[in-house]
């Protein structure tokens, strides 16, 4: 987990993969971090591979992510970045990872 190792790249290929498998039906990828600057790094690695990744969103708040997963635009990754309580049932349908 050492600086510059390409994490943040890794997680960008895998969504790439999986999100292109039919039996995922179209996947949405919900990513949480506990840092406003690993946002901002996620969120630009994610958009530098906008082509593999699909539409990249960043939720400002829990009520912002939750108006996001109920758009139809299911190939959005969304970066979450104020640290709050995420609520059990805020993410409720299949297809989200």
């Amino acid at each position: 987990h050492t600086t510059g190792s390409g994490k943040s790249l890794s997680m960008a290929f895998l969504v790439g993969i999986l999100r292109r498998l039919p039996e995922l039906e179209n996947p949405t990828f919900v990513v949480q971090v506990d840092r406003n600057d690993l946002d901002d790094q996620l969120h630009d690695q994610f958009v530098a591979v906008r082509s593999l990744v699909g539409a990249v969103n960043q939720a400002e708040s829990v009520s912002d992510l939750r108006t996001l997963l109920k758009t139809d635009n299911i190939s959005e990754l969304d970066l979450r970045t104020r640290p709050q309580r995420m609520p059990r049932r805020a993410i409720t349908s299949r297809g989200i990872w």
